[in-house]
């Protein structure tokens, strides 16, 4: 049986009829698919449960396809944004949309610097939110490049990282955790790789000039013990008397669990976040240091990249924003209510909120929930 894609860009998800199942391909309105022709009960997603399949096993929702099939009592929303309301589980599940609704926090008087690949400049969902840029590289690390804050990254590293943190939804895709913060790009690198450690501290001393609160930085580096030492001590510089909070990727590996200590997330004045799977697990890919206690989702995490649509990608890299983002939702809404930040009270109250992963108390899921009941 032949049907044909709808209004909306469609998920095609693998192996079960979920929206929490991986998704290797969106197909775009007037696509026609071959499907087996017979109705599959799973995920509820927009008021319809009932899914397609092919003879792939691959699996189409089928309020966003047409065709010779029927289903009874169910009205037809597809031409609705798909993003009038957050769908994506991994979203669902931290309990972003309980933040939203009972304390009326988006993030509005936080402050987030996000130092990365620079930003898409076409993608206003990304672009609406930010109040500041710079440019931290220089030409003698990139001689003969044009150095410009436009993402020009294969994979748009540092539009995806923005738009988990601030999406504004313009594009009826994807909504950031904090949509209404005031975001802050900082480019410390092209196609994610960092030429020189030091422009990663440049950037965090130009976020705390901006009066940012905290600073989300998706990079892992290795150094030897003596680099180690020399930035530390100038992290620890730049941070002394700032009430800022540093927050970093603990790194990735090809997915077979490495130990290890990678930077800046390893530094004892930053917060090193790992990633889990869709079974709350410690996902594969994260570098495993005895200083990464915080995790956040990070396989599958839907959001921008080079292409105008959200994709799926996976890495300490997304967990990062993922967990930064929360923590600015609780800045905001300390700020709101006239209450002290501290950034030392505030990381202990992430922590202590966190839930513990397989009942391990050093390795921890962080649970906006949860900590908003604390503040």
């Amino acid at each position: 049986m032949k049907v044909t894609v709808k209004n909306n860009f469609l998920n095609v998800r693998v192996g079960k009829p979920s929206v929490n199942a991986p998704c290797f391909q969106f197909l775009a309105p007037g696509s026609e698919i071959v499907v087996d022709g017979k109705l599959h009960k799973g995920d509820l997603f927009r008021g319809i449960d009932i899914w397609l399949r092919d003879e792939a096993n691959n699996f189409y929702w089928s309020g966003g396809v047409s065709g010779d099939f029927k289903i009874e009592s169910i009205p037809d929303i597809s031409a609705q944004p798909i993003a009038d309301k957050i769908v994506f589980n991994w979203f669902n599940k931290m309990g972003i949309p309980t933040i939203w609704d009972e304390f009326g926090e988006k993030g509005d008087l936080a402050k987030i610097a996000v130092l990365d690949t620079g930003f898409i400049k076409s993608n206003n969902d990304v672009s609406d939110a930010i109040t500041g840029t710079n440019i931290i590289i220089d030409a003698v690390s990139y001689p003969g490049v044009n150095l410009v804050i436009d993402d020009t990254s294969n994979q748009g590293h540092g539009t995806g990282c923005a738009a988990l943190l601030a999406s504004r939804n313009n594009a009826k895709w994807i909504t950031g955790i904090a949509p209404s913060c005031k975001l802050l790009v900082g480019k410390i690198s092209i196609n994610r790789e960092i030429r020189n450690f030091d422009f990663i501290l440049s950037g965090i001393e130009w976020a705390i000039k901006q009066g940012a609160d905290l600073v989300s930085i998706s990079y892992a580096v290795e150094l030897d013990a003596n680099e180690v030492t020399a930035f530390n001590n100038k992290f620890e510089q730049l941070l002394q008397g700032k009430n800022i909070i540093v927050v970093a990727s603990s790194g990735n590996s090809d997915g077979t669990p490495v130990n290890g200590e990678r930077y800046p997330a390893s530094f004892p004045g930053c917060v090193s976040i790992g990633a889990t799977d869709n079974n709350d697990a410690i996902a594969g890919l994260t570098i495993r240091s005895p200083r990464t206690i915080l995790h956040a989702p990070g396989i599958d995490i839907e959001t921008y990249g080079v292409n105008p649509i959200p994709e799926p990608q996976s890495g300490t890299s997304y967990s990062t924003p993922i967990a930064a983002a929360i923590i600015a939702l609780a800045i905001s809404h300390l700020r709101r209510n006239n209450k002290p930040i501290d950034r030392n009270a505030l990381l202990q109250k992430v922590i202590d909120t966190a839930t513990p992963i397989d009942g391990n108390p050093m390795k921890k899921i962080i649970n906006a929930n949860a900590l908003f009941g604390t503040l």
